[in-house]
């Protein structure tokens, strides 16, 4: 006789759950992001804080969909609000998206000098320099992932000797530009040239005794 044994295997798939739910959230964690899908790898387009609250339209999975301003869709992690409301009559003051508060303030924009280069041009009728210019190699960063265009201004200090040995002339020289930034970076080259004083002796040294560049004023796209 034979014995057939049947070994059964149960296979269990997870779906993610999806309701259509309307209910007033509040936010536990210190600050949270809203994305513009319903995943982590999602733009981040909005930010909420403790305490804030937000009406919730439906969830899916782990995730809560709710609406910023100009009626933009967005999404947050469920597991970072809790229900105070069931009622979804109640009124908040609309969501302010990243896109609309990339009209940057300045404290919100990174801006770094990561070179700085001096050039001096020979003069071809005298033993010494025709002009020089400091050349600042500079890039900002934003949260924003839109076009801004940031501008600066760069300011530099020169130190110059004449071929008269007398004492060096000191000269102050700004200039201005504009960096657009993509996906929330950008560089530029700002160059700085300086005015020689006039004199009967040419200029036979120069030095970058000082340098600084700020960001002026932010646009965005």
């Amino acid at each position: 006789m034979k014995i057939l044994i049947f070994n059964t295997l149960l296979f269990f798939v997870y779906l993610p759950v999806s309701a259509e739910v309307m209910y007033t959230a509040e936010v536990i964690a210190s600050s949270l992001n809203i994305r513009s899908i319903p995943s982590n790898e999602g733009r981040i387009i909005g930010s909420l804080f403790r305490g804030q609250q937000i009406l919730v339209t439906s969830t899916s999975g782990e995730w809560a969909k709710t609406t910023l301003e100009g009626d933009e869709i967005g999404y947050v992690s469920s597991i970072h609000l809790k229900m105070v409301d069931s009622n979804s009559n109640n009124k908040f003051p609309p969501i302010k998206s990243e896109k609309n508060k990339c009209n940057l303030e300045l404290e919100n924009v990174d801006l770094n000098i990561i070179d700085v280069n001096m050039e001096c041009k020979d003069s071809i009728t005298i033993s010494g320099y025709e002009s020089c210019s400091a050349k600042f190699d500079v890039i900002v960063e934003s949260y924003c992932d839109e076009i801004v265009d940031v501008e600066i201004n760069c300011t530099a200090e020169f130190k110059y000797n004449t071929d008269d040995g007398f004492s060096p002339f000191i000269a102050t020289e700004n200039n201005s530009g504009t960096i657009y930034t993509n996906d929330g970076k950008g560089s530029a080259v700002i160059e700085i040239k300086l005015t020689l004083s006039p004199t009967s002796e040419p200029v036979v040294k120069v030095e970058l005794t000082n340098g600084m560049c700020s960001v002026t004023a932010t646009n965005y796209f």
